[in-house]
Formats: structure tokens, C-alpha cells, sequence
């Protein structure tokens, strides 16, 4: 199986796999970066590791249908020249394989950089060459860094007066959907 490698001026999109686990749990258990994560926020490295499995169930699933519907494809994010992931951003392929949902995970520590929007438009390029034509994305109403990010990417608003409830917590918020057509 050959994973893409996406690169951009400053950054390496790889395939999430098990030898980033630790950073990645790092990430994924940091209180603050999590806060507005529909399903993130780990306890501890097996429930991340089990993440990474299922990353790679889909990733396997795709290679096997070039393309098939119903699969995530989850991208761990690199600055280039180093080892250790920033984030992670993902494009979930939909029932009709010309949609997909869009969603990303930057540490705290790099947020507010342009690593987000420059992963973000790097997707968007990818997802063009899978026959995607339209991608959506959701988040929290309160998460005004991840809507200015769509915004950023040419998304449009599609409605601000939805429902998210964490799981986790079972909080119930208000949750924003935007849209870019490919």
C-alpha cells in the first residue's frame, strides 16, 4: 500500500499511523486544543491507539475500492523536517463519494500560525483529485478560531442555529456548518 504524502511550503500531511502514537495522545489529551472536539479528548494512549487502528481500517478499506464511500482518511500534520505531528486533519468520503466532511485538530501550541489553513487548502487539493465536488465542515459555535478557518478557505455558512452534544460530557452546543463547493 503506498500512503500519500502531501507537502506543502511548510508542512508534511502523512497517513496517521502507530509510530506517532505519543505525540499524537499528547495532542489528543491536551485539555484546551480538545475543548471543542465532537469525539476527541483521550483518557489515555489505548484509546488513542484504538483511533490510529480504526485510521487505518479506513485507510486499508480505501486502497483496497479506490475511493469507496464511508471511509475517513486521517492525516497527521508535520512541519517538514521533523518527526514529531502538530495536528491532524481529516476528510471523511460520504455515502455519495462526491461529498465529504472536512475536520482538523492543531495543538495549541501551534495554532494561530497558518499551519490549519494551509493543511486545510492542502486537503481541499487532494479531495479534487478523489472526484470530491463539495466538502462540509462543523463546529461549536463558541470555536471562532475553526469557523474563521473555514471562512479563510472559502467555505460559506450554511447554518449557525444546529445541535452538537459531546459525548464525553453530554454537553449540548450550538454548532456552525459551512460549505465550499470543488
Amino acid at each position: 500500500m503506498i500512503n500519500p504524502i502531501i507537502t506543502t511550503e511548510r508542512l508534511e500531511l502523512k497517513p496517521i499511523k502507530f509510530e506517532d502514537a505519543e505525540e499524537l495522545f499528547k495532542i489528543t489529551s491536551n485539555k484546551t486544543t480538545t475543548r471543542y472536539m465532537l469525539y476527541a479528548g483521550t483518557e489515555n494512549i489505548q484509546e488513542t491507539i484504538d483511533f490510529i487502528t480504526d485510521c487505518q481500517k479506513d485507510w486499508n478499506r480505501w486502497y483496497e475500492d479506490n475511493n469507496k464511500p464511508n471511509v475517513a482518511l486521517n492525516f497527521s500534520i508535520f512541519i517538514k523536517n521533523t518527526t514529531k505531528p502538530i495536528g491532524t486533519i481529516e476528510i471523511d468520503i460520504l455515502e455519495d463519494p462526491t461529498t465529504a466532511e472536512m475536520g482538523w485538530m492543531i495543538h495549541n501550541d501551534f495554532q494561530n500560525k497558518g499551519y490549519g489553513s494551509e493543511s486545510a487548502f492542502a486537503i481541499l487539493d487532494f479531495a479534487k483529485t478523489l472526484g470530491i465536488k463539495s466538502i462540509v465542515a462543523h463546529c461549536d459555535k463558541r470555536n471562532i478560531p475553526s469557523f474563521s478557518l473555514m471562512k479563510k478557505i472559502g467555505m460559506k455558512l450554511v447554518s449557525d442555529d444546529g445541535n452538537r452534544i459531546y459525548q464525553k460530557t453530554g454537553e449540548i452546543a450550538k454548532e456552525i456548518c459551512c460549505k465550499i463547493e470543488l
